[in-house]
């Protein structure tokens, strides 16, 4: 699914339904003329086949908007990410990177003028409506509305992250080197050159990594700690249902 790419930090009040790629919008008419165009005749016969999935996922979606609606998240007046917060925010966004890597979108496979079958075409709505309900099941599963996701998303990687990295500072690059050093002494069997190893690894950990303008030190304290997987996952992010498509934060 073909969506508008977002900065992650972009700042968005308005409504779930306004956010996104809605597949009523995105997948249904769109699509569905998309595949008029295509397919023509054929696809006014055998509409039903190809109607049938793009209506359940405009039902899905439906649905989802209604349950965000029902747990509505307010933007703290300060920036507060709790780290039970930042933990359900990276496990979603690894979890709907895994389904957005299980149902790629096909399009690209599809040469420029070649008419896709009725076979081809139920199939590519398979995969879509695969990754729409993974990823709308990923979210209610971790208890995370869109509104909440894109404001844990816009700390970490607008607010935090970015000024480090501009400022040439890389909090993921210090953790790693730490975690490689401690592992590397703990396998060396000279005695004088482990303690060497171990004393380097405290003092890289031990390196002040000062909070950016505007993040309290205890929230800076909680993304440090899991810098590594923030940079992981700085490509990551659900193409549906919020607003934005992949997420990809340009440094």
């Amino acid at each position: 699914m073909v969506c508008k790419r977002a900065d992650p930090g972009e700042v968005d009040n308005h409504p779930v339904k306004a956010k996104g790629c809605l597949i009523a919008l995105a997948v249904g008419a769109g699509l569905m003329a998309l595949l008029l165009a295509l397919v023509g005749p054929t696809l006014v016969r055998e509409g039903g086949r190809i109607y049938r999935p793009i209506a359940q996922m405009q039902g899905a979606q439906k649905d989802f908007e209604a349950w965000s609606r029902e747990h509505p998240f307010k933007e703290p007046a300060s920036v507060s990410v709790s780290a039970e917060q930042l933990d359900r925010f990276l496990a979603l966004r690894r979890r709907v990177d895994a389904i957005d890597a299980k149902n790629p979108f096909p399009a690209g496979t599809m040469k420029r003028d070649e008419r896709p079958s009725l076979s081809e075409i139920e199939s590519l709505l398979q995969g879509v409506g695969g990754s729409v309900s993974g990823q709308m099941d990923a979210f209610r599963e971790a208890g995370m509305t869109p509104d909440e996701y894109h404001y844990i998303e816009r700390v970490a990687y607008r607010l935090w992250l970015r000024p480090l990295r501009a400022k040439g500072l890389d909090p993921a690059a210090v953790s790693r080197a730490a975690k490689e050093l401690t592992a590397l002494a703990a396998a060396e069997k000279d005695v004088a050159v482990a303690s060497r190893l171990k004393r380097l690894a405290k003092s890289l950990s031990e390196q002040r990594v000062p909070a950016p303008e505007g993040i309290p030190q205890e929230v800076h304290a909680i993304l440090l700690a899991r810098a590594i997987e923030i940079d992981a996952l700085t490509d990551a992010g659900p193409a549906i249902p919020i607003r934005g498509g992949r997420t990809r934060v340009d440094f």
